[in-house]
């Protein structure tokens, strides 16, 4: 009885988990049911599988085409804006000195160097940028309309006189209106490194310093190395007027200026037209130019930013010597002008895809790296450089210019891309965006100024270190009168020597700090509220 009612209930039991069938109908196998169930589960996950790859598919596809719509018109933006900024500094830093070499001494050229110095003492001026604004034109293009407007208009009327100076020597009016153009450069600068901090995104922000160098680097260039290029009749007649006939150069230096004045004009009017700048917040507009003052009077309390002032001040002081007066040695050695062109038209793509790789190396976790390794080559490079000046006699260089061409390569690969891009990347990291572009314009200023205090010096010491004896002759048939010189102590050499010697005591203490820079998070260099 037991028995029977215990078979019952485990036929009863049976049918409800499908195990056991009633008598028309068949026996189902335990193993297909659990079979049945695995293959269900299979396709579930199969399903949630996919829609979690075509969610991923999605996020990359809208991270695409935000990247195309909101960051490459923002970085085409600025680099063509630092572009404009590197038009004036070609001019003002490279071409007009060169011009003024044969002419005028060490002395001299380190006297019209002074018009550089607003590019080094802007952060005076920066709150200004900073506080005072119209919320309707937007906060940045408030000032770079009006200053590049006055720019190109400056550069077109300078145009008709420049070359007229530059032939007498006239040291005074150049200085003078050098120095009122690199001040509205400068000026220009402080507006485009605030932008930069609000135009791109968090994850694009490290690339301002790789659109700074690019553009920087391409004006340069192309009113420095291109201009004298252009310039010159012999490069002109060889390379240039075979294709498009004619003779003598294409370009003067009037119209290099009223040429870049032009595209200063043309620029301005598109940034008018076609960018639209993005209303800053209602508690920007309150902030008065005596808070920015006593930001930046807390700021340079801060332990760690005066860390770094001290590296940014005391680096450049080893190369002061080889990037102001190596290449004007070059010429006096007997290096013609188009020599030294077709040497920088071979650097500029090793530096543009350069810049481009170091910007990518600087976004990693020690973006300072690169600049230690510049640091360092450059010292080296500063021995072959200075022994190429002594081997170098004039009239017979053309067995070095292939030296000269790779030693200028590696020199400005270790300059202008491994220390300018990681130290500029390394500035937008740590740049508090609380008091918008005054905190990186400070930076910049620094490294700026770092550069250019040691310039004057060399110029003045490698004039006075030099002791050369003149004689006068005199020829009676075509009644002549000439100066001869012989040199008996180049100021270059000893001057190139104590630069050596000063840069590789500081590498250890520059080494140290770097890397404890390195390690410091971007909040120790922020102001509390």
């Amino acid at each position: 009885m037991v028995l029977k009612r215990h078979l019952t209930g485990s036929k009863f039991l049976g049918k409800q988990l499908g195990i056991v069938s009633s008598h028309n109908s068949e026996q189902v196998p335990v193993g297909s049911v659990h079979e049945k169930c695995t293959v269900d589960s299979d396709k579930r996950d199969m399903i949630a599988v996919e829609q979690v790859n075509s969610d991923d598919l999605e996020r990359k596809d809208s991270k695409v085409h935000s990247f195309c719509r909101n960051e490459i018109p923002s970085l085409v933006l600025l680099t063509s804006l630092y572009f404009l900024q590197g038009l004036p500094m070609g001019l003002m830093f490279g071409s007009i000195p060169f011009l003024m070499q044969e002419r005028a001494s060490y002395t001299q050229i380190g006297i019209f160097t002074l018009a550089t110095y607003p590019y080094s003492l802007k952060l005076l001026w920066s709150p200004l940028v900073d506080g005072y604004y119209s919320r309707r034109m937007g906060r940045r293009k408030t000032w770079i309309i009006p200053v590049q407007t006055l720019s190109g208009l400056s550069l077109v009327l300078c145009g008709k006189k420049i070359e007229s100076w530059v032939e007498n020597v006239q040291v005074t009016p150049l200085t003078v209106i050098s120095f009122l153009l690199v001040l509205m450069v400068a000026t220009q600068d402080i507006a485009v490194d605030g932008w930069a901090l609000t135009m791109l995104s968090k994850t694009f922000i490290g690339y301002a310093s790789t659109c700074q160098s690019l553009g920087v680097t391409c004006g340069f260039f192309s009113s420095f190395t291109g201009f004298l290029a252009l310039s010159d009749e012999y490069f002109c007649d060889t390379y240039i007027r075979f294709f498009i006939g004619g003779q003598g150069a294409l370009l003067s230096l009037s119209g290099m200026l009223i040429l870049t004045g032009i595209l200063y004009l043309c620029l301005t009017a598109v940034l008018i037209i076609l960018k639209r700048e993005d209303p800053p917040p209602r508690s920007a507009s309150t902030c008065k130019v005596s808070t920015f003052f006593h930001q930046l009077y807390r700021l340079m309390q801060l332990p760690n930013l005066r860390t770094l002032i001290g590296v940014l001040l005391l680096a450049k002081i080893a190369f002061a010597v080889q990037d102001n007066v190596y290449s004007l040695k070059l010429l006096e050695r007997g290096f013609r002008r188009q020599d030294l062109a077709f040497v920088a038209i071979f650097q500029l793509p090793f530096q543009v895809l350069g810049t481009i790789l170091i910007g990518r190396w600087s976004t990693g976790v020690k973006p300072l790296s690169p600049y230690l390794l510049g640091y360092k080559l450059r010292l080296i490079l500063m021995i072959p450089c200075t022994l190429v000046i002594v081997l170098i006699e004039k009239n017979n260089q053309s067995r070095y210019f292939i030296w000269v061409v790779i030693l200028n390569i590696l020199y400005h690969i270790a300059s202008d891309v491994l220390m300018f891009v990681s130290m500029g990347a390394y500035f937008a990291r740590i740049s508090d965006e609380n008091i918008g572009g005054t905190y990186l314009t400070l930076l910049n200023t620094l490294q700026n100024l770092g550069g250019t205090w040691p310039k004057l010096l060399a110029l003045l010491f490698v004039d006075r270190l030099t002791w050369k004896h003149c004689e006068s002759q005199s020829s009676l048939l075509d009644m002549t009168h000439e100066v001869v010189c012989k040199v008996w102590v180049d100021g270059y050499y000893l001057c190139s020597f104590l630069c050596l010697l000063v840069g590789a005591l500081l590498m250890p203490w520059i080494q140290l700090r770097i890397r404890y820079l390195e390690t410091l998070p971007p909040e120790s260099f922020a102001l509390d509220e």
